[in-house]
């Protein structure tokens, strides 16, 4: 989630008080509320609701909601490694690098033959071969893999 608050709106009628829990904390009161939603990982949470009528009687809903993981990658068209520090390296932009783990960069020059292979998100390529001499200008085909938590 990009959010982390977000409105519930309890349609009950002739409600005295409604108090909002997520996975047993209480979170919030009112028919109406703008709520916190600050969970430390993308997984399932039981989400309720306790209600008290003008009577006194007590009543509760329970849901259980997904979070979902909100891992974004960018990858650029392409890098000048010419020492001008101006898109020197080519790597993937990764939002929420917290959930990936088994992450792996491989660059191949035209031919197929691997140039280059990273297993971390900050190390990017800066257009050197593995034995520091510098591939020529060109195209090249790259391979990104990684794990996202939460996805099968």
């Amino acid at each position: 989630m990009d959010d982390t608050l977000f409105q519930a709106i309890s349609t009950s009628e002739g409600l005295h008080a409604a108090e909002w829990f997520l996975d047993g904390e209480s979170i919030g009161q009112g028919v109406s509320s703008t709520l916190p939603l600050d969970v430390p990982r993308p997984d399932f949470y039981e989400f309720c609701l306790i209600v008290t009528s003008e009577d006194g009687c007590l009543d509760t809903l329970c849901k259980d909601i997904e979070i979902s993981n909100n891992v974004k990658v960018w990858v650029p068209t392409g890098f000048t490694p010419n020492e001008d520090d101006l898109n020197s390296e080519f790597s993937a932009v990764v939002d929420g690098q917290e959930y990936v783990s088994n992450y792996s960069l491989q660059v191949f020059d035209r031919k197929g033959v691997m140039v280059f292979e990273s297993n971390e998100l900050e190390k990017p390529w800066s257009g050197e071969s593995e034995r520091g001499a510098e591939n020529p200008q060109g195209v090249y085909h790259w391979l990104i893999t990684m794990n996202v938590f939460g996805e099968a």
